[in-house]
């Protein structure tokens, strides 16, 4: 009659004794969710107007706002583009925020009226495009073009300059999610006419068009890409 009971209290000490002993613990080994974005900066002539800020000019303002974003994403991979007249790509889509930073910091405006100071758009964001090419992942894949100024260097027959539209249309088409922050003072009923069915191809990406009439603004749009821009 005692030895049901007995051998209930030893399973129990037994079990005791289990808990006690050493543990292992095991790491999350799920891969780590990221973004690769790549980040197109103008650095046409006009990037230096301090109408954003009265310390700082317009390159200032959008170079320290992006250096802000970039810490805040040490999963993601980003890559660094200038452009004027002609995109520059310095560093492709990294882990290594510290090199990309160090290019980030010494970036500078070209010459006002030299042979660079112009504002190809349409063949950047292309350019931008082309850096992502590695990654396949649908909505892992973000274009990030900061300008103040309209597509002055492509025009409708010259080879080798693309329209901003069209290149918006093949980031679409590859599946890259586009991000425009237009800088500066507001652009004239004109001007926005003329850059509506950009803006509207943009939004057709996933992503937006971010107005920046200032530094307060131009912080606001970064934080609005970064939220919107997230794996998880």
């Amino acid at each position: 009659m005692h030895a049901p009971a007995a051998l209930a209290i030893a399973a129990l000490l037994l079990g005791v004794l289990a808990l006690a002993g050493p543990q292992a613990s095991y790491a999350d080994t799920r891969p780590v969710q990221a973004v690769d974005l790549a980040v197109g900066i103008d650095i046409s002539s006009s990037m230096r107007a301090r109408d954003l800020d009265r310390e700082r000019t317009r390159l200032d303002v959008a170079r320290d706002a992006a250096r802000v974003f970039v810490e805040a994403r040490p999963r993601d991979r980003i890559g660094l583009l200038t452009f004027a007249r002609y995109p520059d790509l310095l560093a492709p889509p990294t882990t290594d925020h510290d090199a990309l930073l160090a290019w980030l910091d010494g970036i500078q405006p070209v010459k006002p009226d030299g042979p660079e100071d112009a504002t190809g758009i349409g063949t950047a964001l292309a350019r931008l495009v082309d850096a992502l090419a590695g990654n396949d992942d649908p909505g892992s894949r973000v274009a990030v073009l900061v300008t103040d100024g309209e597509e002055n260097v492509a025009r409708t027959g010259r080879p080798g300059e693309i329209d901003p539209l069209h290149a918006t249309q093949w980031a679409r088409a590859r599946g890259v999610v586009v991000h425009v922050v237009a800088v500066g003072p507001p652009p004239g009923d004109a001007a926005a006419a003329r850059v509506a069915p950009w803006y509207e191809a943009v939004r057709a990406t996933g992503g937006d068009v971010h107005l920046a009439q200032d530094a307060a603004r131009l912080d606001l749009a970064w934080q609005q890409i970064d939220a919107l821009t997230r794996a998880d």
